[in-house]
């Protein structure tokens, strides 16, 4: 799936033959805007004729047709300066208009974005965008009606936007979305960590907010929190009638301040092979008139009592083998494990797979091993969190581990650690 959203954004680069794709190379640390946007260079008045400023390359991308590349280099810290608020990305944050890959391809040291304190990273307006390979820390939205998604806001007008092997951590919001800020029609998370944002108002989705269709696939979110105790770390929500749709897949969602994941209004959210656990409040919250929540071969445990509150008397709920440590999930209960301890070491980095990540790793006897579903017939995803094939046939047989994390059959495992 990863490889062919690359294979279309790449697609766009080739939309016509007279239409001949850009590509930039953004080599300097300097937060300069370009002179003369749309003439093809990327250049700064001061700045030598060879300096190309991320700011600078993308205003010249906006100002061009067709779609293009920026590339950023390994290592390079790139730290905004320019205060102000506009939709030009002369100031403030760097606002996208046209379809743009801006990514560092096989890096060794990932470039980070520094936004600075000064405005949100990227405003994405229109456009197939993929933002890969580098960090997004220091964003802060508190501008009026603009204080959405500390790092990244994807408004309504954006094509497909893909964030893939993504770092956002250490921002902040006043509004919802204290890293992300989804209003996509096309949205995917892929292979990325959100951690330690923050919502300092009264708004929810302390990592993300969704307000029209997102999926976040083989990720991390951990660690961020909510100025008051109810906040969500993803929630997702309906915006002017239609019901925002959120699938969780191969996801790890911990450690989070306050609920884990929030279903509000008529949302319809979809989670599969996933685990969230040891949030502070609640794992799942389902509040609203009809709202559709689905949970396969997913672990809810561990968070703060109850796992589930659903308030949603008129809601559709379907579900199967999951693991829950209370019965407080019941609408999910079908061929499920209730009441259960998961038996999970803490949550620790590790190397391997696709990406690096944080995840939870059942121990050797956790009840989780082999307890979801027969992958052709349960619908449990044919790859994990870090990549690890599905099912690994644990004690010979053919279903697959509840949650994030397949463990390998030559695991390691930690029982010695404290757990979970």
């Amino acid at each position: 799936m990863l490889h062919s959203r690359l294979s279309i954004l790449l697609g766009l680069l080739v939309l016509a033959p007279q239409v001949v794709a850009a590509t930039f190379t953004a080599n300097s640390s300097i937060d300069a805007p370009d002179n003369n946007p749309g003439d093809g260079l990327c250049r700064s008045d001061m700045l030598p004729a060879s300096t190309c400023t991320l700011r600078a390359a993308i205003m010249e991308a906006n100002a061009l047709a067709g779609s293009h590349i920026i590339n950023l280099q390994s290592g390079r810290t790139y730290t905004l300066s320019r205060a102000g608020v506009d939709n030009t990305a002369v100031n403030g944050d760097l606002d996208i208009t046209k379809s743009l890959i801006v990514w560092c391809l096989n890096c060794g040291q990932r470039p980070v974005l520094d936004v600075n304190g000064l405005d949100r990273g990227f405003d994405i307006h229109a456009g197939e965008v993929l933002l890969s390979g580098f960090d997004i820390t220091g964003g802060v939205a508190s501008s009026g009606a603009e204080n959405r998604g500390g790092a990244v806001r994807v408004r309504a007008g954006a094509g497909t936007t893909t964030l893939s092997q993504m770092r956002l951590y250490d921002n902040q919001s006043t509004g919802p979305g204290g890293a992300f800020y989804n209003e996509g029609p096309d949205t995917v998370i892929l292979t990325s960590e959100l951690f330690d944002n923050e919502v300092t108002g009264d708004a929810s989705g302390t990592a993300i907010l969704n307000f029209n269709v997102l999926t976040v696939r083989r990720s991390a979110v951990f660690g961020n929190a909510g100025n008051a105790p109810l906040r969500a770390a993803i929630a997702t929500a309906a915006s002017d009638g239609m019901p925002g749709r959120l699938t969780l897949e191969n996801t790890t969602v911990s450690s989070n301040i306050g609920v884990g994941v929030a279903v509000n209004n008529s949302g319809f959210t979809r989670i599969f092979n996933s685990t969230i656990v040891g949030n502070t409040l609640r794992g799942l919250e389902v509040v609203g008139a009809t709202p559709a929540v689905t949970t396969n071969n997913s672990l809810i445990a561990r968070n703060g009592n109850p796992q589930c509150a659903v308030s949603a008397p008129n809601g559709a709920f379907a579900g199967e083998y999951n693991l829950f440590s209370d019965s407080s999930c019941a609408v999910f209960a079908n061929a499920s494990l209730q009441g259960v301890a998961p038996l999970l070491t803490p949550l620790k980095r590790r190397s391997g797979g696709t990406t690096v990540t944080h995840l939870h790793w059942p121990r050797s006897d956790s009840p989780a091993l082999s307890a979801g579903s027969v992958m052709q017939v349960g619908g449990c995803l044919d790859v994990d969190q870090l990549g690890i094939s599905r099912p690994q046939g644990h004690n010979g047989t053919v279903r697959c581990d509840i949650g994030a994390a397949e463990v390998p059959d030559d695991a390691l495992f930690f029982d010695s650690l404290e757990t979970l």
